[in-house]
């Protein structure tokens, strides 16, 4: 759990830190975009014992344009997997818990500004979530509310971020994501 909150403090700092030296942009030229990404390197925090584990995600998206603001909006579906994995257990062995997994669908809103010429947003979001606890011996699902959170890179067709996804038992997943966009430019 220190982690969690020790993670959260720097992302925080870090977010308004970058916020207070930037200015503000219309942050894409895409009007609307549909696209998708797949996120590695990502790391689980389960309040639950379980170890720290590898995560894997997808994600598809839409997101649009709110006027010439630095907002979007849009809304997503994904899954966080920790299925890289390999675990081997023994038929005797007591049941005790493993793993959590996720799968979701969600609103967000993106908050575009620069730096320099670097295109940045900053995202929060709420989605319905099925959490999947893997035990040993049986799997839990059970609906949760899921908090999204991000920051990244956006360059009108591809984007890069850092990913968040806080659940209410004192979950936290944490990945690295890219991926490609398609969609309509705005007119200039």
């Amino acid at each position: 759990m220190k982690h969690i909150h020790s993670i959260s403090l720097i992302l925080t700092i870090f977010a308004i830190g970058i916020i207070s030296e930037t200015r503000c942009s219309a942050q894409s030229d895409m009007l609307w975009r549909v696209g998708g990404q797949y996120g590695v390197m990502g790391n689980t925090f389960c309040k639950k014992g379980s170890a720290e584990n590898f995560t894997m995600s997808l994600t598809l998206g839409f997101d649009i344009a709110i006027k010439n603001t630095p907002w979007r909006w849009g809304a997503e579906v994904g899954a966080m997997n920790q299925a890289i994995a390999d675990y081997f257990f023994e038929e005797d062995e007591p049941d005790s818990f493993v793993r959590p997994n996720f799968a979701y669908v969600g609103a967000f809103g993106d908050y575009g500004f620069t730096m320099g010429k670097l295109p940045l947003f900053c995202r929060a979001g709420l989605a319905y979530a099925q959490q999947s606890d893997m035990w040993i011996h049986h799997v839990e699902r059970k609906p949760i509310p899921l908090v999204i959170s991000g920051f990244g890179f956006d360059w009108n067709y591809f984007k890069v971020m850092l990913n968040g996804y806080i659940a209410p038992e004192g979950n936290f997943v944490l990945t690295l994501s890219g991926g490609l966009y398609f969609g309509k430019k705005k007119k200039q």
